[in-house]
């Protein structure tokens, strides 16, 4: 009650040290204290850095456990790789949703909490016989957390520490690709921007207490800034429409400009009838900041992929995508964040007979199947390691519009556990997520002249 009192005035951050302070006592952590939000899911490690990393991709590639490096499917769009632009060969839409939930347990306390998501939205254009163009969006990161602590501070009281966070970081992008032969090379111009709030607050456990002062501290950091994408594919065509790619992307290090403000107050708790009041005392000038200046760091990522299979038919691959969280820095704090991360994926999918005349739906659904690997840049003790498997049905919408309109409702479904590996020097962290992508992917040409007779 205390906490949703306050929240509604709350622009926020503390250091990472104050919030890893939740985790020192394990015995003690209450989190979710006011229980989830509607449309958000809390996640206390999203405290760190700038939240939960997303990933970007559509529903058909998360549905092969996230192998993109080197998928290529010319009617659809891998924003991961910015040279698959070069193959498109009919304009493209791409839409899709998530919603998942999440099951966390930090020593013997238990959350859970769900939520859903645009996920990403895309077009490819074919421009020429050379070229592809693509453009979209999709969001990079969450945070959301809500998290306390009670405290015996010697000589004093019994305190509550309270831990709030909310923000998220969106990616606007402009790509483009030139192909030639059975090679491509691809840029992306990703546009960031988005806001973090954060605050931490010490309150005395007794509600009415004027001996004791309350204090809180609490920022709004705004973000923008861009980062450059490269890609680069080759397709090697064997016998009987089978054919061999290898893919790779390079995300540049970028630096995007931040904007903080920062407040301290110091308040006390007044009844006004029948209700409790926020008595607002000092602001704490000394210590408050508007407009500072500052840099987001963004790390570099390498990624690269193989893929193999049979035109229209089936593919099968593998991913591995390593990046540099040593470069990472938010206003020069790095506070909880690991050196480096990496993610292995291994899938692929299969349409049981595209060309049939007979079935039609039948023989055009698509099945897809995967599973990853891979550690979090967030460090809670130990750094957090993910593993999942991955399932996702492909339903053909329509064998054509006009002549030449196709359409897929891709429905994947991701199962995973996070954990941290239960170490000595933290508490024990475990996330066991479900995720639920529904896209829709429509083909058609545009810009054609029509040929009447």
């Amino acid at each position: 009650m205390l906490n949703k009192i306050r929240i509604a005035i709350l622009l926020a951050a503390v250091s990472t040290a104050g919030f890893n302070n939740v985790f020192a006592q394990p015995s003690r952590v209450i989190i979710g204290e006011n229980g989830p939000k509607t449309g958000l899911a809390n996640s206390p490690l999203s405290r760190i850095g700038v939240g939960n990393w997303l990933d970007p991709s559509n529903s058909m590639i998360k549905g092969m456990g996230g192998i993109a490096a080197a998928y290529n499917n010319p009617f659809a769009i891998n924003k991961m790789n910015p040279a698959t632009y070069g193959f498109t060969k009919i304009t493209t839409f791409d839409l899709s949703v998530q919603a998942y939930s999440n099951n966390i347990f930090l020593n013997d306390n238990s959350l859970k909490s769900s939520t859903y998501t645009i996920n990403s939205i895309a077009f490819a254009i074919p421009a020429g016989k050379y070229f592809g163009l693509s453009f979209g969006y999709h969001p990079k990161s969450t945070v959301y957390y809500d998290a306390a602590q009670q405290d015996v501070i010697a000589g004093l009281d019994t305190v509550n520490r309270m831990y709030y966070g909310y923000g998220a970081l969106h990616d606007l992008y402009l790509g483009g690709a030139f192909k030639y032969k059975g090679f491509a090379l691809g840029l992306n111009a990703n546009y960031i921007f988005g806001s973090i709030l954060n605050s931490s607050a010490i309150e005395s456990v007794y509600l009415i207490n004027p001996s004791y002062t309350n204090s809180e501290f609490y920022s709004v950091n705004t973000i923008r800034g861009l980062q450059f994408q490269l890609g680069a594919i080759y397709q090697h065509t064997l016998k009987d429409r089978h054919y061999l790619q290898f893919g790779a992307a390079y995300d540049l290090k970028a630096g995007l400009n931040t904007s903080r403000d920062f407040y301290a107050m110091q308040y006390q708790y007044a009844v006004n009838g029948s209700s409790v009041t926020t008595d607002p005392i000092d602001t704490m000038q000394s210590l408050s900041l508007r407009n500072a200046k500052g840099k987001l760091t963004l790390p570099s990522e390498l990624s690269l992929g193989v893929h193999m299979g049979r035109s229209g038919h089936w593919n099968a691959g593998v991913d591995f995508r390593t990046t540099q969280w040593s470069e990472f820095a938010f206003n020069n704090d790095r506070s909880g964040v690991a050196a480096s991360t990496y993610r292995l994926g291994i899938g692929g999918e299969m349409m049981a007979n595209p060309e049939a005349t007979e079935n039609v739906f039948l023989n055009n659904i698509v099945f897809r199947l995967g599973a990853y690997y891979g550690t979090d840049y967030a460090v809670l003790g130990n750094q957090v390691y993910y593993y999942g498997g991955t399932f996702s049905i492909g339903l053909p919408l329509f064998r054509s519009y006009g002549t030449y309109g196709t359409g897929l409702l891709n429905t994947t479904f991701d199962i995973g556990t996070a954990s941290n590996g239960a170490p000595a020097n933290a508490v024990s962290y475990t996330n066991r997520y479900f995720k639920f992508t529904l896209g829709f992917n429509f083909n058609d040409v545009w810009f054609k002249k029509r040929k009447f007779e």
